[in-house]
């Protein structure tokens, strides 16, 4: 059984201006001048400087984007007669801009908030220089608009991957969780964990709810502060999720197993394909070995380790060695049957190691040396019945004669 989804968005979420500043309390140390349409909402997750627009022109103005005010626009305002200023910020609002920020820890004249309380919008403002403060926006905008995901399932680290364990209630999700927090692990999140997904980089990002964050609700325990017993370093904050791990009855997968492991699952969750591990749940098993286990050999497989492959591979070159005429056989069998794209052809292979090259040389002298045996036993046997032995004979027999015809002296 699968963790089901209790929200999951596959679309860009929306948010609002208050979303954002308490998202970017700390990081953007943001803080609010004007509050009064705090509610509206973000039409487009992104940043920009109306510069063109102060001066007059409105062409493509991206009225949908929190506006920043910066050094340069704050000058070019105050460099305004003050009628001219007014005129040219409530052209802002009237165009259906809706927050002001202004940068540098510059201070925002009286005017420009009372036309924001006029208009409705707000003006937010911070202590950061420009560039920072949009490089640090674009992170918070980013995680605020991503597609998110709760499910019923616990995520912890292990051996640096994200693993998210999920099944029915009453499996040991949780106690599996804290056996492997006590082996050097941390927790990220116990029951409930949210997704959010990374749109750039098609990832998922596992954490916590804020009112659970770092909590465990053990059964016959009841409910434990993981910090507090284990260390601050026994929870995260926020993981990349590399590996989900479904817990199972074993009476449900009987005979679905795949007990060597080349079958890879997949789960996919928002779009992203996750890599499944099922473990089967029964009396007396391990699940806290298990799951550490399972999350190492994802961990060997990301680095290009594949122990199945590997042992495949050496049960085969094995079989070869004990049999070199068999393999040699389906080595030549299988030039034979490969061809080119135009059928023209047979390609020749390369033999693939030494072992075969010597087994073939090997094979090749064994069978001249037959061939020479049975020739020699042929022409002993048969002597003269045999024509190559005729000719042979006869041929000795006319040097002979001739030889001693020339040497009568010998004779």
């Amino acid at each position: 059984m699968e963790a089901s989804a209790i929200h999951e968005t596959a679309q860009p979420s929306r948010f609002t201006v208050r979303d954002f500043v308490a998202a970017g309390a700390e990081r953007l140390c943001v803080e609010v001048v004007v509050a009064d349409g705090l509610d509206h909402e973000v039409d487009e997750p992104m940043c920009n400087r109306p510069g063109l627009a102060l001066t007059g022109f409105y062409g493509h103005f991206a009225w949908r984007r929190l506006q920043v005010i910066g050094n340069s626009e704050r000058e070019y305002l105050m460099s305004l007669p003050p009628a001219d200023r007014r005129a040219r910020l409530k052209a802002l609002f009237d165009r259906q801009a809706y927050c002001l920020i202004f940068t540098c820890g510059t201070d925002v004249p009286e005017e420009v908030a009372a036309i924001a309380r006029t208009a409705g919008g707000v003006v937010l403002k911070t202590k950061l220089l420009t560039r920072e403060f949009f490089h640090q926006a674009t992170f918070v905008l980013e995680t605020l608009c991503a597609p998110k995901a709760k499910l019923y399932a616990t995520t912890v680290e292990v051996a640096g991957l994200g693993v998210m364990m999920e099944g029915a209630p009453g499996l040991g999700k949780s106690e599996t969780a804290l056996g492997l927090v006590k082996h050097g692990n941390a927790l990220v999140a116990d029951d409930l964990t949210c997704l959010r997904k990374d749109v750039a980089e098609n990832i998922l990002y596992a954490s916590a709810a804020e009112v659970t964050r770092n909590y465990m609700e053990i059964r016959g325990i009841g409910i434990i502060h993981v910090p507090s017993i284990f260390g601050v370093t026994a929870v995260r904050g926020e993981k990349q999720l590399d590996l989900v791990i479904t817990f199972r009855r074993i009476e449900e997968v009987t005979g679905e197993l795949d007990r060597v492991g080349a079958d890879r699952k997949v789960r996919t969750i928002l779009g992203v394909d996750v890599p499944q591990v099922v473990i089967p749940v029964s009396a007396g098993r391990d699940l806290v070995n298990l799951v550490e286990t399972a999350a190492q050999q994802q961990k060997l497989r990301l680095a290009g380790h594949d122990a199945v492959k590997e042992l495949d591979a050496r049960l085969c070159a094995h079989a070869s060695s004990a049999n070199p005429e068999k393999r040699i056989n389906e080595h030549v069998r299988t030039e034979r049957n490969t061809r080119n794209h135009a059928g023209q052809q047979i390609r020749t292979a390369r033999p693939p190691c030494r072992a075969f090259r010597q087994g073939r040389v090997a094979l090749r002298r064994g069978r001249r040396g037959g061939e020479g045996r049975q020739r020699r036993k042929r022409q002993v046997h048969h002597g003269a019945d045999d024509p190559r032995g005729r000719a042979r004979h006869g041929a000795q027999g006319d040097r002979q004669r001739s030889a001693g015809q020339g040497s009568p002296g010998r004779a």
